[in-house]
């Protein structure tokens, strides 16, 4: 019942989040040691490459969704938005004594996994029916996260299910939708391409079969 609902190695540690017991906190291993969850030396000292272990500083229990690592971060997605966190002096790795975990966006997300695409981080909000561009701007110094998904709501209406990413001979991000239906949404933010598509697969259920008399 423990087990962690996210995993994800970020600046040489497994971090870990989500367990039933802890839904907003966070805990990442010892540094290049993936079992080691020790918060100090046998001594009791404190040294950076030491465990970390902290929760969201949320106003309610926020269930953390899913982790993702981005160069200027490791990211969260919770029930209620999404957080950075973060060394807290800019330019340094996250250390036990050197981090900071901030809401950037409040849309909140879904326990599907992100999909990392370019500089993006593509989530599922919590209604399951928005996909969103998380990426950091330079212009505000901040991410930001808009809807990606406006102009084919229809293609999205019965929710997302799984996503997946293909990056060669061209970079489509394919989606299974909740009625098991395939979607694909061609993506190269370089060439500001953003492309959604509809896929008919074939073949047919035993149960539709209609058999000889």
């Amino acid at each position: 019942a423990n087990y962690p609902r996210t995993v994800v190695f970020n600046q040489d540690r497994l971090v870990w989040a989500g367990a039933a017991s802890y839904p907003n906190r966070i805990d990442g291993s010892n540094t290049s040691d993936y079992e080691n969850f020790a918060p100090s030396g046998s001594d009791g000292t404190i040294a950076d490459s030491n465990a970390i272990s902290f929760s969201l500083n949320s106003t309610k229990v926020d269930v953390v969704q899913w982790l993702k690592s981005d160069e200027w971060g490791l990211l969260a997605g919770t029930a209620s938005g999404e957080w950075v966190i973060a060394a807290s002096t800019s330019q340094t790795a996250i250390t036990p004594t050197n981090v900071t975990a901030k809401m950037t966006t409040a849309y909140g997300s879904a326990s599907v996994p992100p999909v990392k695409m370019g500089k993006s981080t593509l989530f599922v909000q919590r209604t399951k029916r928005k996909l969103r561009e998380m990426a950091y701007q330079f212009t505000i110094g901040s991410f930001q996260a808009p809807d990606i998904s406006v102009v084919s709501e229809h293609l999205t209406k019965t929710g997302i299910k799984q996503m997946a990413a293909a990056f060669a001979p061209q970079p489509v991000l394919w989606i299974v939708r909740n009625d098991g239906k395939l979607v694909g949404m061609s993506y190269d933010k370089d060439q500001d391409v953003l492309a959604w598509h509809q896929h008919q697969l074939g073949g047919f259920s035993d149960s539709a079969q209609t058999l000889p008399p």
